[in-house]
């Protein structure tokens, strides 16, 4: 009885939690700096979001998940060079990479060229509908 009531405050704490947290630092979409343009690149941006889970059983516990929360900091270092890191945390899954802290993407692109632009990092791969549709566009 009483793990019942300590899961249905974690489920009520965590949406109160939900609600108040900022998503988003930065309320717009990041854009590439117009060379041309003379006004300073921006530096730093930081976004982040999450999906929380709750699956209720009738046999057995409810079980209470972060699905996701990623971290997603980008930027320019100067007019030429720009950055991305996205990392992920997910907990109570019950997968082997709960509680641990997973790098997805990390480059850096240098755009100094007209015609050619080099980006050197780790980059998450490409393939799959998953892989291809925005995380909060997946049911």
């Amino acid at each position: 009885m009483q793990s019942a009531a300590r899961q249905h405050i974690q489920l009520l704490a965590m949406m109160i939690c939900s609600l108040l947290l900022p998503l988003s630092l930065s309320g717009q979409q990041h854009q590439a700096p117009d060379p041309s343009a003379n006004q300073s690149p921006k530096k730093f941006d930081f976004s982040s979001y999450f999906q929380l889970r709750f699956t209720g059983n009738e046999n057995s516990p409810n079980l209470f998940a972060l699905r996701r929360f990623k971290l997603i900091f980008r930027g320019n270092l100067t007019p030429h060079v720009e950055y991305y890191v996205q990392g992920i945390f997910l907990d109570g899954n019950r997968t082997s990479v709960d509680g641990h802290v997973t790098l997805q993407e990390a480059w850096v692109k240098l755009t100094h060229w007209e015609h050619a632009n080099l980006t050197i990092g780790q980059f998450k791969p490409p393939f799959g509908l998953e892989r291809l549709t925005s995380d909060w566009q997946l049911l």
